[in-house]
């Protein structure tokens, strides 16, 4: 049937900013409106609007001078609620949250309207998943997006107002990495879980699992005579006097062959973190995004506060280390966001003399930067060239897990010898 405009009560609909009310206007001036409102009858002989305001309004815009309505009586209340809940959605200004919640309200009213759909048991009319996606027009991935952002803000209402400031993609990582904190708090801890072996690590990765590890911090060997250190007694050495006795050909070799290794055992979405010289780390940098990881344009700049080479008269002192980062791609939602949005440049002083087990041993004040801003508590980091296992001492003072490996026996033995005394 069609009504004149002042047959229909509106009334107070909340919202009234509505999507392109003229581009729907001029759609109407031009082909009519195609799709009749939903009223029901009013006391008083009029009729009241419970499903198409935007139609309505934009008719209205139009000129025409009636529009087509379908009948309904008898609607019951929850009815009622749920075509208004579905007009809602199509109201600009609208923020996710909204979205989100009007989307799981609806959902939870048509389950209870037709039913839930029970595997094995064919019934035309049980509400699905599919069904209601196809109904909004969207697509079964998004809508169930939705309904779980949705889900998960009325069992956390007091986050609402922090996570509605954000995107929703940066929201539904935020929460994911939320979610997996809970999970990893009912991990159990095991001494097997953390292993610290003795061997070469281009052998010992391969019975590593693939996409075991949620983090790789690690301090290849350079082979560069320029990289210095000094020892417990002040005195001066390069990275092949130090025990790591590879020289530049057998550094790049060796990152080469274990890179794809590396990429293979990260989880996707996961980072990586690789300390490096500036000579090396172009080939490094190749290494690593031939393997499939995806890097950062720039280099984190690991400053120390003062210099770490001679002054010869001709150059600079070098006063940082370069470390390149970068993640294993997967779908944007499995993409690890960072814990805070923290600068390229990293200020940290290097261990002193006295402090130092190994010549180029990194402070775990710097790695502890690092395994924050990239993992939660109980998952498992993952370092090849572990040294005397740095990392792992790091990672058990941080609540973290770690995969050590270490060629060096004198360097594998300190570490054990640390780990023992828990320092």
């Amino acid at each position: 049937m069609d009504l004149k405009f002042n047959q229909i009560i509106v009334g107070n609909r909340g919202r009234k900013e509505l999507k392109d009310l003229g581009g729907l206007a001029e759609s109407i001036k031009t082909y009519g409106v195609i799709e009749p409102v939903v009223v029901t009858p009013s006391d008083d002989g009029r009729f009241h609007l419970i499903a198409g305001e935007r139609r309505f309004r934009a008719a209205a815009l139009a000129g025409v001078a009636t529009i087509p309505a379908v009948l309904r009586e008898n609607v019951s209340e929850a009815m009622k609620v749920e075509l208004e809940l579905e007009e809602n959605l199509h109201r600009e200004e609208l923020l996710w949250t909204e979205e989100a919640d009007l989307k799981l309200r609806i959902n939870i009213l048509q389950q209870a309207r037709h039913g839930r759909a029970v595997p094995g048991v064919i019934n035309s009319k049980a509400h699905t998943l599919e069904k209601f996606a196809d109904s909004l027009g969207e697509s079964v991935g998004k809508v169930s997006q939705d309904l779980q952002l949705a889900k998960f803000l009325r069992a956390n209402p007091e986050m609402i107002e922090s996570l509605g400031k954000l995107p929703k993609t940066a929201a539904m990582r935020k929460i994911k990495r939320i979610q997996e904190a809970e999970v990893l708090k009912t991990s159990t801890r095991k001494p097997e879980d953390e292993p610290f072996e003795l061997g070469d690590a281009r052998e010992l990765i391969r019975h590593v699992l693939s996409g075991s590890v949620d983090c790789i911090l690690t301090d290849p060997p350079y082979g560069l005579g320029e990289d210095s250190g000094m020892d417990v007694g002040g005195n001066v050495h390069t990275m092949i006097e130090s025990g790591d006795n590879l020289g530049y050909d057998e550094a790049r070799e060796l990152f080469v062959v274990i890179c794809p290794d590396l990429f293979r055992v990260l989880k996707p979405g996961r980072h990586i973190y690789v300390f490096c010289a500036y000579e090396i780390s172009f080939l490094f940098r190749a290494c690593m995004i031939e393997a499939g990881f995806s890097m950062t344009v720039n280099p984190i700049i690991w400053f120390k506060g003062k210099g770490q080479t001679a002054g010869t008269g001709l150059s600079y002192r070098r006063s940082y280390e370069l470390v390149l980062f970068g993640y294993k791609p997967a779908p944007p939602m499995d993409i690890r966001s960072l814990t805070s949005h923290s600068l390229d440049v990293v200020t940290c002083p290097p261990l002193t003399p006295t402090q130092r087990h190994h010549a180029f041993e990194k402070p775990r004040e710097l790695l502890r930067t690092f395994m924050t801003q990239s993992t939660l508590k109980y998952e498992t980091l993952f370092d090849p060239f572990a040294g005397p296992a740095t990392l792992l001492r790091a990672a058990k003072a941080s609540d973290r897990r770690a995969v050590c490996f270490e060629e060096n026996k004198l360097h594998h033995a300190k570490g054990m010898e640390l780990l023992e005394k828990g320092e």
